[in-house]
């Protein structure tokens, strides 16, 4: 949801490559006048990142392995649960075996619904045990109130992801709808509806994301602040979507807030018409397709392979990601990251490298200060926009534990369920807040890669 800028580009000093820039001048355009030979010469530069987040995964995967098979951890420590949750998800025997029990508790409940108010009751109740769906509810800084996390509705529910893939002319496009329509078909047959009646559901579900498709903002637009910041009331969220019952929706999720930011009031729109166009059954179907999507990491080598086959439409063929590759998928968490940085990025490098970066910034100030070009009044803001940077190199100072986040040795489903579940509950306990700067933004020590946030 936060617009952040990845960094993926090297840092390069000013003087040398105004060397190969000085067709433009600093003032006109000082990014080109820096970056213009780099960016007319380099080739593929994402390759570099590519080969450092393969070297790394390639580390978290000893780690994990490592921690386990390890006899000695502390029951209930951070590194118990990650090797529980990691050896539950190695259990392939056991997850065959237990086929669609898993679900079932979840289908159970949809079943039973007789109205969409019902309907929508659940899905809030959902949110709380990690299975978020339609409602779009996400928790990051307010654009326009720096100081704040404020509580955001998204856009959300699209299986193939980009809304002209649902209308766009073409056969590559034809080929994308059969293929989802397919899978569609094939993990309704698998929870035991009978060919025809799975047949005619996929195309419900179809049809009914098709529609939500038609209501999304481009992605171009997601990043536009003037679009996608509309901040409401609950009375005014209510207006806009008369059949959609936020407040109480919000109380089931514990969620507090007297305002909202609205990032597609189209979004909303379109799903408050479909409450009244599109028959109750075919809700129910895009959460259970949803709910399977979703876990189908957790569930019989069947739905792992209709998804394959669903994916090799976009890959030109089947890939399978061997099972320890997918479980790292699931396990990268702060704790895994935890025991990364013991191992690779102890203290005494964070502070080796801060070091290097204050150096950087006492460097440029000084550039700063004898700067040529600027006018004083543009340099003293340079300073005083220097002055406030502040770096974040290698690891945050906290990082979470998740000693409230229950983990079975065996279940893997319902541990991905109280991982997820948990994850929601501490995003939620943040709106209204104030903002902690020291917080990494979705960013773990781990991640090979780094970002820019204003």
């Amino acid at each position: 949801m936060k617009k952040v800028l990845l960094l993926t580009y090297c840092l390069f000093a000013t003087t040398s490559v105004c060397l190969f820039a000085q067709e433009i001048r600093e003032g006109d355009d000082f990014y080109l006048h820096v970056n213009k030979t780099w960016l007319d010469t380099t080739q593929n530069p994402s390759v570099v990142l590519k080969l450092i987040s393969e070297k790394t995964d390639l580390k978290l995967l000893k780690i994990l392995k490592k921690n386990a098979q390890s006899q000695n951890l502390n029951l209930n420590s951070p590194e118990k649960k990650l090797a529980d949750y990691y050896n539950s998800g190695l259990d392939t025997v056991k997850i065959e075996t237990r086929g669609i029990q898993p679900l079932l508790k979840y289908f159970d409940r949809i079943d039973k619904i007789k109205n969409i108010d019902e309907f929508f009751n659940l899905v809030a109740t959902l949110y709380n045990e990690g299975h978020g769906c339609f409602l779009g509810i996400d928790v990051t800084q307010d654009d326009k109130n720096s100081q704040y996390m404020a509580l955001f509705l998204t856009q959300i529910g699209l299986t193939l992801g980009i809304p002209s893939v649902y209308s766009e002319e073409g056969e590559i496009f034809d080929a994308i709808r059969n293929s989802y329509k397919k899978y569609n078909q094939t993990i309704f047959e698998l929870i035991g509806q009978s060919k025809e009646v799975a047949e005619k559901n996929s195309n419900d579900v179809f049809e009914f994301e098709k529609e939500m498709a038609n209501s999304f903002m481009p992605e171009a637009d997601l990043y536009n602040p003037d679009l996608a910041y509309n901040k409401m009331t609950l009375v005014e969220l209510e207006k806009l979507t008369p059949l959609i019952h936020w407040s109480k929706l919000f109380k089931i999720m514990n969620i507090k807030t007297e305002s909202v930011i609205i990032q597609n009031p189209k979004y909303l729109i379109a799903l408050n018409t479909l409450v009244q166009n599109k028959d109750l059954e075919v809700w129910k179907n895009k959460l259970k397709g949803y709910i399977i999507l979703k876990r189908t990491a957790a569930l019989s080598f069947q739905f792992r392979e209709a998804l394959v086959q669903l994916k090799s439409v976009f890959t030109g063929g089947k890939i399978y990601t061997p099972r320890q590759e997918e479980l790292l998928t699931v396990c990268n968490n702060e704790i895994l990251g935890q025991l990364y940085i013991r191992e690779y990025f102890n203290q005494k490098s964070k502070e080796k490298i801060e070091n290097i970066a204050l150096n950087i910034k006492k460097a440029f100030r000084v550039r700063l200060s004898k700067n040529q070009w600027m006018t004083e009044e543009t340099k003293n803001k340079a300073l005083k926009k220097l002055d406030a940077l502040g770096f974040k190199i290698g690891y945050p100072e906290s990082i979470h534990d998740y000693k409230e986040v229950k983990i079975n040795t065996s279940l893997f489903f319902e541990n991905m369920d109280s991982w997820s579940a948990y994850n929601f509950k501490l995003k939620t306990e943040k709106i209204d807040e104030k903002i902690d700067k020291k917080k990494w933004h979705e960013v773990l020590p781990q991640t090979a890669n780094a970002y820019y946030d204003p």
